[in-house]
């Protein structure tokens, strides 16, 4: 099967008050692995086939983004996926397991206590006996290739057109291929969906570091990040009633797709700040739709 190859991304106009935002649509490259998973995993895959591994591993929760799109790029490429899934197997799987198995992927439950040791040597030595000759890909896809390919989310041709451009975080690795990609006059407004003070502003300049092997240059780069952490709605998962009223409104008025995890907040976010006049006037922003819309489905609506 050819490796795929994705055409332009479509930008989608919206006008929040009379406050023009455009919406790097990056969820409408693929019903499956669309958003910003596809860019994350793309030199991962690459890597797999290349180096002739029996297959690509990774880890997450049950409503996975990354191992849903890694377990349907898996089957589409022909390659082994194996997912490490966080916690005690459940009695009834969620859609995202369903369909991961579906797809083909071998679902391993583990503790959370030993789902803690990845990365580490041990955890290594235990895939290399159990699984053999795997590509470990970190949860998420948040390493090199996967910086690397979030390096072209956002289109050469866009580079220029905007000043600020915004996304949901939630390993920092997206916001770090960006930072490292756009140029110096666009800044990077990350919204974290996970509660905690100070930690993604860390991982975003710990990825650049790795990347770039020098901290003084990263912690430059990290000037033009800013991170703002009033819209996590109490965590990861976490979410409101006001939060799901903003989808719903969202969808109906704008016929633009969101979900409770990552875009909902990052449209929350940023709505709030153009309503409360955080925004300065004729700053020309890009919004990133960075998918995931399939965890949405836990929603039951």
């Amino acid at each position: 099967m050819e490796f795929p190859e994705f055409s332009a991304v479509p930008v989608q106009q919206l006008s929040i008050g009379g406050f023009r935002v455009d919406m790097l649509r990056t969820d409408q490259l693929h019903p499956h692995y669309g958003g910003n998973k596809w860019f994350k995993l793309k030199y991962n895959l690459q890597m797999a086939l290349a180096r002739g591994y029996e297959g690509v591993l990774s880890a997450g929760g049950p409503w996975s983004n990354h191992l849903h799109a890694l377990a349907y790029a898996g089957k589409d490429l022909g390659l082994r996926t194996i997912g490490l899934v966080r916690g005690e197997e459940p009695a009834r799987w969620s859609d995202t397991l369903r369909d991961c198995s579906s797809c083909g992927m071998e679902l391993v439950f583990v503790s959370r206590e030993f789902y803690r040791l990845l990365g580490t040597e041990d955890m290594k030595a235990w895939i290399r006996e159990r699984f053999g000759h795997m590509l470990v890909v970190p949860e998420g896809g948040s390493n090199f290739a996967g910086i690397n390919g979030c390096m072209e989310l956002v289109p050469a041709s866009l580079h220029r057109s905007y000043d600020l451009v915004v996304l949901a975080a939630g390993t920092g690795a997206t916001a770090a291929g960006l930072r490292l990609s756009l140029p110096p006059s666009v800044r990077i407004w990350a919204i974290p969906v996970l509660k905690g003070v100070g930690y993604m502003a860390g991982l975003v300049e710990n990825h650049l570091t790795d990347y770039l092997g020098d901290r003084e240059v990263a912690a430059e780069l990290m000037r033009g990040v800013h991170v703002d952490e009033r819209w996590h709605f109490g965590g990861y998962g976490r979410f409101n009633e006001d939060l799901l009223s903003l989808i719903r409104s969202a969808q109906e008025e704008l016929d633009l797709p969101l979900d409770q995890v990552y875009t909902g907040k990052m449209w929350f976010g940023l709505l709030r700040m153009i309503l409360n006049d955080e925004m300065p006037a004729n700053t020309r922003v890009l919004a990133i739709h960075t998918g995931g819309l399939q965890g949405k489905r836990s929603l039951k609506w």
